[in-house]
C-alpha cells in the first residue's frame, strides 16, 4: 500500500490511499483459455440450431459451382469479395450441412476474439484483457455476427491483425 500527501505550508492539502488490484481469477492463465473454449462452443451450438439465412444461402449456392472459375465468375455477381466464396467453395468438399458451413466463420469469430485478448494483454493490462475478451465473446451483438457464414468474421479478424502488427512492430503471437 502506497500512500502519498501532497504538502503545503505545512497542511495537507490532499492525501491518496492506492493499492494494486490484483484479482487472483484474472491472473489465472487457465482463465482466458476457458473463456475461449466456452465461447467457441456457445457459437457452435448457436450455429448448429439456427437456420442458414438468405445471404449464407446464396453465398453457398455461388459457392457451389464445378470449378474454381466458375465459382469466381459467379462471385462477380453479388457485391461481397469473392474470398469467401472461394472458401466456401473448398470448405464444402468437406461437407454442406449448415455446422459445416458456417464453421469457419465460427473459428474466424473466435480467433478474432484471441486476437483482442493478446493485443490488449500486450498494450494495456492482463486484467483489462481477460474483460474485453469476456465482453467481445459473450456480447449479444458480437456473438451473433461471428457465428455467420459471411465476411463479417474474416473482417475482423484481419483487420485486428494487421492493426496487432502495425501497433506492435514485428510481433509473434507465439511468444505471448
Amino acid at each position: 500500500m502506497v500512500k502519498t500527501s501532497f504538502v503545503s505550508s505545512g497542511h495537507s492539502l490532499l492525501s491518496v490511499t492506492s493499492s494494486k488490484f490484483t484479482s487472483p481469477t484474472a491472473e489465472s492463465k487457465a482463465l482466458p483459455l476457458f473463456l475461449i473454449g466456452i465461447g467457441f462452443l456457445l457459437r457452435l451450438a448457436f450455429a448448429r440450431f439456427t437456420f442458414l439465412n438468405a445471404d449464407e444461402a446464396y453465398h453457398y449456392f455461388l459457392s457451389d459451382q464445378p470449378s474454381l472459375a466458375l465459382t469466381y465468375k459467379a462471385s462477380l455477381t453479388t457485391a461481397h469479395p469473392p474470398l469467401l466464396l472461394v472458401l466456401l467453395h473448398y470448405w464444402s468438399r468437406i461437407g454442406n450441412s449448415e455446422l459445416v458451413l458456417r464453421l469457419p466463420s465460427v473459428l474466424a469469430g473466435t480467433a478474432f476474439c484471441w486476437l483482442m485478448f493478446l493485443w490488449l494483454k500486450r498494450v494495456l493490462d492482463r486484467n483489462v484483457a481477460v474483460i474485453a475478451l469476456g465482453l467481445l465473446l459473450f456480447a449479444l451483438h458480437w456473438f451473433g455476427s461471428r457465428q455467420k457464414c459471411g465476411n463479417m468474421p474474416f473482417c475482423g479478424f484481419s483487420a485486428r491483425g494487421a492493426c496487432c502488427y502495425s501497433s506492435v512492430g514485428s510481433w509473434n503471437v507465439l511468444d505471448d
